[in-house]
C-alpha cells in the first residue's frame, strides 16, 4: 500500500537559524511516510547551521550553502533539485506536525485534480509552545484574493504546477506565498484537509515579526497584479502612501483614523493584508529599491 504514495520532497531554505534549524530538520526526516526527500538551501549562514546541518547530511537528498537573492531564490533553487511529485517548504525556523506527511500524501492521492492542499496550523514560541491553533477553513476563492487565511508551513502542491505557474517570484520576499497560491488557483482546485500540518515560529529574530512596510508595498503589487487596480489591498496600500507622506497634525489626527475607518470597514468580510502605515525613511529606501511586479 505503501508503494502508493506519492513522493514528497521538502525544500528547507535557511540563514543564520543555527538555533532552530535542527528541530527542523528532524520535523521532517522524523516523518513516518514511505518516499520522501528533503532538500536544504543555505544562503552562506556564518552561525552554527552549517554544523548543524553536516550532522544529517547522510539522510539530506542535496544540500548546499551559498549566498543567493533571498527566501524566494533559495525556494526556486531547491525546486530545481526536487523529484517527488508533491513539494512543500518548511523555513529554518519551521515546524512539521507528527504525521504531516503522510496526511498530506493521503489527501493528494484522494483529490487527483488539487493543484494545492492545506491543513490545520498552530503558531508557536521559540520553547514550541503553541501561542494560537490555526484551522483550516473551508476554501473561499474570494477571500484568498484578499488575504492567506492558512499558513504556509500547512500547505503543498504539485511540482508541476509549481514549475507551469513559473515558481516563486523572486521580486518578492513577504508575500510570495500568497502570490503563489492565487498563480495556482487560477489553474486548479485548492483543496482544504482538518489534519495539523505546520507550525510557524515566532521569535525576534522572525522575518515577518512586527509591522513591515516593505510587506504591505509586496501585498499592494500583488494584488493590483492579481485583481487590478480597484483591488482594496491595492487601494489601501495606495492611499496610505499618499497620506502617509503628509506628516503633519491634521494628517495624523484626521485622515488617518477616517483612512484605517474605511478600510477596516471594507474588509471586514473578506479581511486585507495592508493594514499598516508606511514610516516615511523606510518607504523611501524600500521604494527607491522596489523591482516593478
Amino acid at each position: 500500500m505503501d508503494s502508493n504514495f506519492p513522493k514528497i520532497s521538502v525544500v528547507v531554505p535557511s540563514f543564520n537559524q543555527g538555533e532552530y534549524i535542527e528541530d527542523t530538520i528532524l520535523s521532517v526526516l522524523d516523518q513516518d511516510y514511505p518516499d520522501f526527500e528533503l532538500i536544504i538551501i543555505d544562503g552562506g549562514s556564518t552561525d552554527s547551521t552549517i554544523d548543524v546541518i553536516r550532522k544529517y547530511e547522510d539522510r539530506l537528498a542535496y544540500w548546499i550553502s551559498e549566498p543567493d537573492c533571498g527566501q524566494s531564490d533559495a525556494i526556486n533553487k531547491g525546486a530545481e533539485r526536487a523529484t517527488g511529485e508533491i513539494i512543500g517548504w518548511l523555513n529554518s525556523d519551521d515546524l512539521y506536525y507528527e504525521g504531516a506527511l503522510r496526511a498530506m500524501g493521503n489527501a493528494f492521492i484522494d483529490n487527483h485534480t488539487a493543484v494545492l492542499i492545506y491543513g490545520a496550523g498552530a503558531k508557536i514560541d521559540v520553547s514550541k509552545e503553541i501561542l494560537k491553533i490555526i484551522p483550516a477553513k473551508p476554501y473561499n476563492f474570494k477571500k484568498i484574493n484578499r488575504v492567506l487565511y492558512f499558513l504556509q508551513p500547512s500547505m503543498m502542491f504539485r511540482l508541476r504546477d509549481f514549475i507551469r505557474v513559473g515558481g516563486l517570484d523572486e521580486n518578492l520576499h513577504y508575500v510570495m506565498d500568497w502570490d503563489l497560491v492565487l498563480k495556482l488557483a487560477a489553474i486548479g482546485e485548492i483543496v482544504p484537509i482538518s489534519a495539523p500540518i505546520g507550525m510557524l515560529r515566532r521569535h525576534a529574530g522572525a522575518k515577518t515579526i512586527g509591522p513591515q512596510w516593505q510587506a504591505a508595498v509586496e501585498a499592494g503589487m500583488v494584488a493590483r497584479k492579481h485583481n487590478g487596480y480597484l483591488d482594496i489591498n491595492y487601494l489601501s496600500y495606495k492611499v496610505r502612501t499618499i497620506v502617509g507622506s503628509w506628516d503633519n497634525a491634521i494628517c495624523n489626527k484626521l485622515l488617518r483614523p477616517i483612512v484605517d475607518t474605511v478600510f477596516e470597514r471594507w474588509a471586514r468580510k473578506y479581511g486585507c493584508l495592508v493594514k499598516i502605515w508606511p514610516d516615511i525613511n523606510e518607504q523611501v529606501q524600500n521604494c527607491a529599491s522596489q523591482k516593478p511586479l
